[in-house]
């Protein structure tokens, strides 16, 4: 019979880095049997995993075992199943028992979820889960960033890992102001016993305001030779926008020519 096991029957929350099996009986295996790999096998979601070399210590009536890539994956089940051939001709069943690996919720988004006036200073958008993600799925298939509902081309080895379950994002070209920005995340990530919903989140970068302009508005008996138009804003413009397709002098009316805009 089985003295102890690692990890514990039904253990939920187990982390991807505790992939060694470890099985302790009350009495010595069968050599013979122990040497047959299809008596030992791990499942995961009901399909068989490749496993490394056991190894079983006679002396300890200790048998360990790990899955071939020496991780566990995220939020999946995972069943033992070790045959009664282990035990000798007169061990009527088999052995087993199921765990699971922790699943990688969503603990925050930062900017949060309708924050609206971000500047566009902001580092990167940080992303938080509850649990690790698996490596595999730590790329621009499973993390996306969209612009006014288009995605944006994200800066190189985006989505980074910044440790504690961390993921940071933003757009190689920078973040542009007045925009409505989402964060996607794809349901994967979350593992077989996770959500089946796309995560998303929506924030909005800031639309500058004008702190103050020369010549004053309203402002009278101007002279000709003030002839510097300047204007402050509370925070930065979309400096693309700058030219002078989008700014305009009227007199009277009448739209006046004027010179390259400078920012």
């Amino acid at each position: 019979a089985i003295s102890s096991r690692q990890p514990a029957v039904d253990a939920a929350d187990i982390g991807l880095e505790e992939s060694r099996i470890q099985v302790v009986f009350d009495h010595p295996l069968d050599a013979l049997a122990v040497a047959d790999l299809s008596n030992i096998q791990l499942l995961s979601e009901g399909e068989p995993v490749e496993i490394g070399p056991p190894e079983y210590n006679p002396a300890a009536r200790t048998l360990s075992f790990e899955p071939k890539e020496g991780i566990l994956h995220a939020g999946t089940s995972y069943h033992v199943h070790l045959s009664a051939a282990l035990g000798g001709p007169l061990r009527g069943e088999d052995y087993g028992w199921a765990f699971t690996t922790a699943i990688p919720g969503l603990l925050s988004i930062d900017p949060a979820a309708g924050a609206t006036g971000v500047s566009t200073d902001l580092p990167e958008a940080l992303i938080t889960f509850t649990a690790p993600i698996d490596e595999a799925r730590v790329d621009t298939s499973h993390f996306a960033l969209l612009r006014n509902g288009q995605p944006v081309s994200l800066r190189a080895n985006d989505p980074v890992p910044l440790g504690g379950n961390k993921y940071g994002l933003a757009p190689v070209a920078g973040w542009d102001v007045g925009s409505t920005y989402t964060v996607q995340i794809a349901p994967s990530v979350t593992g077989p016993l996770g959500t089946d919903q796309t995560i998303s989140r929506t924030f909005q970068t800031a639309v500058p305001s004008m702190e103050s302009q020369t010549p004053l508005a309203g402002a009278a008996d101007i002279g000709i030779a003030e002839s510097q138009i300047r204007v402050v804003f509370d925070d930065a413009v979309d400096g693309v926008a700058v030219s002078l397709a989008n700014i305009e002098l009227l007199a009277e009316g009448e739209s006046v020519e004027i010179s390259e805009p400078l920012y």
